[in-house]
């Protein structure tokens, strides 16, 4: 298991960790471009210049429904994860 980055508190790893005391995603790292547009998501903002309400104003996002968007840094610079 890897951090993304010290700030962030977000945990990667390439296998399912049955017992891990936390919420558990399968995510994909897509680039701003591929935001699908006026789409519903939770979205989760852990070490990021912007809240989740600046984030869906931003997007045009509508609050809920059962994907997740998490947008983050990691070592290399800011990142936005989407679930599978």
């Amino acid at each position: 298991m890897k951090k993304l980055h010290q700030n962030t508190h977000l945990y990667t790893s390439d296998q399912k960790i049955n017992d891990f005391p936390g919420r558990v995603f399968e995510m994909e790292s897509i680039d701003a471009k591929q935001i699908p547009k006026k789409g519903q998501f939770n979205i989760i903002s852990k070490n990021y210049p912007l809240k989740p309400e600046e984030i869906r104003k931003k997007y045009h996002l509508k609050d809920g429904g059962q994907n997740y968007l998490i947008f983050t840094q990691s070592k290399k610079g800011k990142i936005i994860l989407k679930s599978v």
